[in-house]
């Protein structure tokens, strides 16, 4: 079975090596094995200074560079961003046609960069040729005509967000104060925050766990268990009045398994009074319908009694509110969005036509 190139470099050491998909879809193989370093340089934040104007001399290039653990980059918006080089970083990559072994070193508290180059050997065995300088790889990437910032950035795989996390994460614990939107106080915060809650959590429930045991002796009280008996049994359960014996890590596992069940309680009670106020809302809706339908039969019954006649003066506006109330004479629907009604005027009489768009029955007025 054949592998891809960046799988095969990680299985020759899979407890150091990792693969990265690149943005522009190339992959990269990240070596650990040399081990990530942060160095006092990186407290002070100073960057390379990778202008036209170092390349004149390279002692001068070296020397205005000197105790720079960063490099700028230039994006789209032509805003200046800092990007991390750490020593022990070492990477398998490729830039134009060509596959280069790439690893930032320390010499004297300061940062090297050593580079291979293996032509378009992609099991990285065959090299053609190496070096090691002082400014970010910056005469490497000239001399293969990639020397513009961008390509440090991708052919180093410092534009793949999980590298550049890891990276800045290790700096920030060394130094607080680099990267604090990322890695600051309000992380702290909630972090702190959770562990109280959880410590919370857990003094509550030992609170009640000496409760339950006080409610365990009254009941062994109560019911004049044998101390010495050994068949003494709750909830099917072997009591022993002295408790039960457990290693730390069974009663951790006792409480995470009662959490977990307060919490499958709480989740079930919380969908019992859901359904509950489901069905209240239900009820009160019935109980309207039935409330107008017991006035339906008092107003008929007063009008046949009293012989009332079938004309009242009253509001137009209050009487065809009062119809628009009525629950259909079918379905006992009472929602307004539900019905649509017109109006006929036939002199001082007007008659109004409610039709129910659920059932579609009309009823006139």
């Amino acid at each position: 079975m054949s592998f891809k190139w960046y799988t095969e470099l990680v299985m020759q050491d899979p407890n150091n090596r990792q693969a990265f998909k690149r943005p522009n879809g190339s992959w990269i193989v990240v070596d650990y094995s040399f081990g990530l370093n942060v160095l006092d340089l990186h407290k002070e934040g100073k960057a390379f200074d990778l202008s036209a104007e170092t390349t004149k001399s390279i002692s001068i290039a070296e020397e205005k560079n000197y105790n720079a653990g960063y490099f700028y980059l230039r994006n789209q918006e032509l805003e200046r961003s800092l990007i991390l080089l750490l020593p022990g970083y070492v990477v398998f990559t490729s830039a134009g046609n060509k596959r280069f072994k790439m690893s930032i070193l320390e010499s004297n508290k300061q940062l090297l960069f050593s580079w291979e180059e293996f032509g378009s050997d992609t099991s990285y065995i065959k090299k053609n040729t190496q070096a090691v300088e002082k400014i970010a790889f910056h005469y490497v990437l000239k001399k293969y005509g990639l020397h513009s910032n961008n390509s440090i950035q991708s052919v180093l795989g410092l534009n793949i967000s999980e590298l550049v996390n890891k990276l800045q994460l290790l700096v920030h614990e060394k130094f607080p104060s680099q990267y604090p939107t990322n890695f600051g106080e309000q992380d702290l915060v909630i972090e702190n925050s959770k562990l109280i809650n959880a410590k919370k959590k857990e003094e509550t429930l030992r609170r009640s766990l000496k409760r339950e045991q006080e409610k365990i002796d009254l009941i062994l009280k109560d019911n004049n268990y044998d101390e010495n008996n050994n068949n003494n049994i709750l909830y099917r359960i072997q009591v022993e009045f002295d408790g039960k014996v457990l290693s730390p890590k069974k009663t951790q596992a006792l409480i995470l398994r009662s959490a977990e069940y307060k919490q499958t309680i709480y989740s079930q009670n919380k969908t019992i009074k859901n359904l509950k106020e489901k069905i209240t809302s239900a009820k009160k809706h019935d109980d309207i319908i039935t409330i107008n339908a017991e006035i339906q039969k008092l107003v008929e019954k007063e009008i046949e009694e009293k012989k009332l006649g079938s004309t009242i003066f009253m509001s137009t506006s209050q009487y065809l509110s009062i119809l628009l109330s009525l629950p259909c004479t079918n379905c006992l629907d009472i929602i307004v969005s539900n019905k649509t009604f017109y109006t006929k005027v036939l002199g001082f009489g007007i008659s109004c036509v409610i039709k129910c768009l659920l059932c579609k029955t009309s009823t006139e007025y």
